[in-house]
């Protein structure tokens, strides 16, 4: 459990760009490249779900519609193409 922990870490740290070489080192050393595949996996599949959602929540409060049913944006206040 330790070794997928730390892979999780490691692996949260090189997306972040701030990954230690002392670090680094020891991942190719020392750890499995199995777990650190499963973990890359995971962390980007967290990712893009939490980035899918968070602009999904944005467009889903970026549109509106008037009492005509004609969808507006919000931010330009014409009327959207396609109902989008």
């Amino acid at each position: 459990m330790k070794q997928w922990i730390r892979a999780v870490a490691s692996v949260f740290a090189a997306f972040l760009g701030v990954q230690s070489e002392a670090n680094r080192r020891r991942d190719f050393t020392q750890g499995r490249f199995s777990v650190f595949v499963v973990a890359g996996i995971v962390l980007t599949v967290m990712f893009l779900l939490t980035v899918y959602v968070f602009i999904d929540r944005v467009r889903s409060h970026a549109v509106g519609v008037d009492g005509s049913g004609v969808k507006f944006g919000i931010f330009c206040g014409e009327p959207l193409q396609n109902g989008r």
